[in-house]
């Protein structure tokens, strides 16, 4: 059965290529966009880059597993052999962020060499810069998601969520969001070597809330300016977001 591996993209694959000294520098501007980038630190990623692209094509198995938490999640998967992805299609969800965006092409590059296809998705705002910008890029995901992986399920692949790499802070998402669309999910806990993985639970959707609260729902959907806090103060707030100050509409 040919795999879809969904796999978040972290920066480690510039990281581990970077002196430690210029890895501090790097963390602060995480969040920033190529044209928001201080001169010195753009031309040495992209230095880096030249290096990392010939590493990639000249290393070894073992070697890869070092520069790329992504590839060692991968690399396991595969149990070590490129053979066994030659079928399978790779999404690489990388960060709305000129470092994410790098390292994504980096990957892509790479492993479309060895599998079938590679493809990025950045969802829009997807970074840490804000509050509001990380869930807006967690709506956009779930929005790609539902309309892209229930597609390749029913075309007969195994679908695997490859958490090994990524952020943090976009993990505790992915964790649940697996539960309804990956068959498994897979990890390599730092310090480790031994690949871990999740079988996909069986979740069920509970309508109580909805029911209990069905007029008040179909106020929200009904309001093109939403509805005061106070009047919903019912509804959890993950149903919800801000439409303007203090009013509320359905979230995405």
């Amino acid at each position: 059965m040919p795999k879809l591996i969904l796999s978040p993209v972290g920066t480690s694959l510039l990281t581990n290529n970077l002196e430690p000294e210029f890895r501090t520098e790097l963390y602060k501007h995480s969040n920033k966009q190529e044209n928001e980038m201080p001169e010195a630190v753009l031309s040495k990623l992209q230095n880096t880059e030249t290096i990392i692209q010939q590493k990639l094509d000249e290393n070894t198995t073992s070697s890869l597993k070092k520069m790329s938490a992504e590839l060692n999640g991968i690399l396991r998967i595969y149990h070590d052999n490129w053979n066994n992805g030659k079928k399978d299609i790779h999404f690489l969800l990388a960060t709305d962020t000129y470092q994410g965006k790098v390292t994504a092409d980096l990957l892509q590059g790479f492993l479309t060499q060895k599998t079938q296809s590679a493809e990025i998705i950045i969802p829009k705002n997807l970074n840490t810069k804000t509050r509001e910008d990380f869930k807006s890029g967690i709506r956009d995901l779930l929005k790609w998601c539902d309309a892209v992986l229930p597609g390749y399920k029913e075309a007969g692949y195994e679908i695997i969520f490859n958490l090994t790499g990524g952020f943090k802070s976009l993990q505790g998402y992915l964790n649940t969001i697996g539960m309804f669309y990956a068959d498994s999910i897979s990890y390599i806990f730092e310090g480790e070597n031994e690949l871990i993985t999740i079988p996909k639970l069986p979740v069920k959707i509970e309508t109580e809330e909805f029911e209990r609260n069905a007029d008040i729902y179909l106020q929200l959907a009904q309001t093109g300016i939403g509805l005061e806090r106070e009047k919903i103060k019912e509804i959890p707030e993950i149903f919800i977001e801000e439409y303007e100050k203090n009013r509320f509409i359905p979230s995405d």
